[in-house]
């Protein structure tokens, strides 16, 4: 009874000041409360605020990234200085020196001297080019091919300007012998004392004359065995005859 007593005492004298703490520890639980869910709120916007700004960031930097890598990539590693290219000048046509003769036949040497072997027959109508000069006397060459066809005598020559690559002769013969199709700088003659010269390609055509070993010949065509010639010195030596009746000069 006594202890009752005791404690029945203690809270009449001190029920306003315990009833205030309870109060006051009650309020500042609320408050505690609120203020904790507040913050909390905040910080989670703020995190998915960072997150989608880093993410922006990162899509945004992208394209620059990728542009620096393509620069890096694209952009040449050398110590060597750029040097500017300047349009080349468009030359004019070039012109070749030939040679043709000045008297109707001139003899085509062996050697450049006039005790040497006769190898053909140089003639205003023929050109050739020049391959080489020893005094008086030039080596002459096939225009089309440059093949070497003797020594002349310089003072019996003249001049002949012509056009760079001119379109070389034509013929009707569409089984040509890959001699004549560089050019007509190739003479021939007859291998026997006398080759018929006939008006056609056949045996039973026209003989217009006889071709001797002393003639000098161009083929203009060839037809099976048969081949049409001129006459290289301008005369009349001119049809067809057999053709392996013929020698290279």
């Amino acid at each position: 009874m006594k202890l009752f007593s005791i404690f029945e005492r203690f809270f009449k004298l001190y029920s306003i000041p315990i009833f205030i703490l309870v109060l006051s520890f009650g309020i500042y639980y609320l408050i505690f409360e609120v203020v904790s869910n507040q913050d909390n709120t905040k910080i989670a916007k703020t995190e998915a605020e960072i997150m989608q700004t880093t993410q922006v960031g990162k899509e945004a930097s992208l394209p620059q990234d990728i542009s620096d890598i393509q620069k890096e990539v694209e952009k040449p590693k050398t110590d060597t200085p750029f040097l500017e290219t300047l349009p080349k000048p468009i030359e004019e046509p070039k012109k070749q020196e030939l040679v043709v003769s000045k008297v109707p036949s001139l003899n085509i040497r062996k050697e450049p001297s006039t005790t040497s072997e006769i190898m053909g027959k140089l003639t205003p109508t023929l050109y050739a080019v020049i391959l080489e000069q020893q005094g008086d006397w030039i080596l002459i060459g096939n225009y089309y091919n440059h093949a070497t066809l003797g020594w002349v005598l310089k003072s019996y020559t003249k001049p002949y300007f012509l056009e760079e690559n001119p379109k070389m002769p034509q013929t009707s013969s569409t089984n040509q012998d890959n001699s004549l199709q560089k050019g007509s700088m190739i003479f021939y003659t007859s291998r026997v004392l006398a080759l018929n010269i006939r008006q056609e390609p056949n045996t039973q055509s026209e003989i217009l004359g006889k071709l001797t070993p002393d003639d000098m010949v161009e083929i203009l065509e060839e037809q099976g065995s048969w081949v049409k010639i001129k006459d290289a010195k301008g005369g009349n030596k001119n049809g067809w005859v057999v053709k392996r009746s013929l020698e290279a000069l």
